[in-house]
């Protein structure tokens, strides 16, 4: 009886193993999916000859980043609220987001231009993709909504935010946020 436990034992877990890699498998292809709509929507191809967003530094999205263009903007909205309270739940997200709307999405941008660098490359096609993508751009929360904090603050756009949640797709979150704003 010991050895028909161990083997079903067995079974159970190679049956984990596959459907855990198919899942990735399926959830890595709607990130990329997002990814590819996204380009899209901001007439990538058509104003710059690419067929993907050059995400070279998705740090600067994250708003705890020092050097990212929302960092202190985001710090300045944080600590000007006087609150932490759990019960205002998106609160003080809404407030940095009212605020990096202001002067026509100046923050936005500035966010954007660090984040793709390369789009300046592409001239006057390239600044269309930018404003495109400051007049998408949302803030939300990396890892859960209770708590409106910079460290849990990354500004997105809908497509490749709308994809992730508290549990889904971790392994590309990882990924797709980077390392060092992940841990």
């Amino acid at each position: 009886k010991v050895e028909l436990a161990k083997k079903a034992v067995e079974i159970v877990r190679e049956k984990a193993v596959y459907k855990r890699e198919y899942e990735q498998d399926r959830y890595s292809d709607l990130l990329d999916d997002s990814k590819r709509a996204l380009a899209e929507a901001v007439d990538l191809k058509r104003l710059t000859g690419l067929d993907e967003l050059p995400d070279d530094n998705p740090s600067a999205s994250y708003l705890n980043n020092p050097a990212s263009p929302g960092y202190k903007p985001a710090r300045t909205t944080y600590f000007g609220s006087q609150s932490s309270s759990g019960r205002g739940v998106d609160a003080v997200k809404n407030a940095i987001r009212d605020f990096f709307r202001l002067n026509g999405r100046k923050i936005f941008r500035d966010i954007v231009v660090a984040r793709f660098p390369k789009l300046l490359e592409h001239g006057a096609g390239g600044r269309k993709v930018i404003k495109k993508l400051a007049e998408m751009a949302e803030i939300d929360h990396m890892f859960s909504g209770s708590y409106d904090h910079m460290a849990n603050l990354f500004v997105d756009f809908r497509g490749p935010n709308q994809h992730f949640s508290a549990h889904r797709n971790q392994k590309s979150k990882w990924a797709y946020y980077g390392a060092d704003v992940m841990e």
